[in-house]
């Protein structure tokens, strides 16, 4: 992998051994990725780069200790005016702003958290696409948190994309796709975890706590090399599951790691504007393969709003 950075001492805290770093200008950056160096280092006058052994499927890595602007959002962009990205594409933020979660709701992005996004260009049919790649992010985190010592299998999805701890918020995920025809050309994954810092954030009933990992492991325990490298491996491992076939791998795991299946839940409209409006209360009985959500109340399944927890 060919890593970018505006800070090799920050870069380093992701990778496990000590890296040879080469300073560059712009002009010097690999043609394929230089407007989206530009865009994620808009500040900076020198740009590192350095050669990494890695997974084969990510080409290219960049780690900015400060983003000014949304990486998720810079790589949407880019995709969107078919700029014809490479495949394989690590964005990782130690801290920033303009962050945010699912319509466009703000994310804090503190230092000691992990801000992720991600570039693919799968260029083939998938079935599911729409939901495949919300699913596939949300369940690597649960395969990495699954991971750390002291967590076991505490880690759960509220439904659609938010990751739970003892009800806590620690994570969210976000996705989106790029089709052309029937072809599945462009995919930008965002994942932002609460890693050492915990954000100080009003609670609401879509929410009642944020957590980070630290509040759940003994001091120092939170590696965030191990953290991302893990995180990485198994987001390979799912995209290939994806990609040949196996969704209903996913969604299953997606099924059995669910908060809410067989808990009393309110779901309400999601406005841009104006007061949300009950959908439904009732008990979330199962998820369906395009995660419709079930309820025992009635027949329909619900496939949009904003979930609330009920105490």
């Amino acid at each position: 992998m060919i890593v970018y950075t505006d800070s090799p001492s920050f870069a380093e805290e992701y990778t496990p051994h000590r890296t040879k770093w080469q300073a560059l200008v712009a002009a010097e950056i690999d043609e394929p990725i230089r407007l989206l160096a530009l865009l994620l280092m808009p500040e900076a006058d020198i740009i590192y780069r350095a050669h990494l052994a890695s997974d084969p499927q990510w080409q290219y890595g960049f780690f900015i200790e400060y983003a000014s602007k949304s990486q998720f959002d810079i790589l949407t962009r880019l995709c969107h005016l078919d700029r014809s990205l490479p495949d394989g594409i690590l964005c990782l933020a130690g801290s920033g702003e303009k962050f945010h979660g699912f319509k466009n709701r703000p994310w804090v992005a503190l230092a000691g958290n992990l801000h992720l996004s991600v570039f693919l260009a799968p260029h083939q049919k998938i079935d599911h696409f729409w939901t495949g790649f919300t699913v596939l992010s949300a369940i690597s985190v649960i395969h990495t948190l699954d991971e750390l010592q002291y967590l076991g299998e505490t880690a759960t999805i509220k439904w659609v994309n938010d990751i739970l701890i003892d009800r806590a918020k620690v994570c969210g995920v976000l996705a989106q796709t790029q089709i052309q025809g029937d072809l599945v050309c462009g995919v930008v994954l965002g994942i932002g975890l609460n890693v050492k810092s915990r954000p100080v954030i009003d609670a609401t009933s879509y929410a009642s706590r944020f957590a980070a990992l630290a509040d759940y492991m003994p001091a120092g325990k939170c590696d965030l090399t191990k953290i991302f490298s893990r995180l990485v491996y198994h987001l390979r491992q799912n995209y290939n599951l994806l990609l040949n076939g196996k969704y209903v791998d996913l969604i299953n795991f997606y099924r059995a790691r669910s908060y809410i299946l067989g808990k009393n839940v309110e779901i309400l409209t999601d406005p841009t504007n104006g007061e949300p409006e009950r959908i439904i209360r009732g008990k979330a009985v199962s998820i369906g393969e395009n995660l419709e959500l079930y309820f025992a109340e009635r027949l329909e399944p619900v496939t949009e709003g904003r979930l609330a927890m009920i105490p």
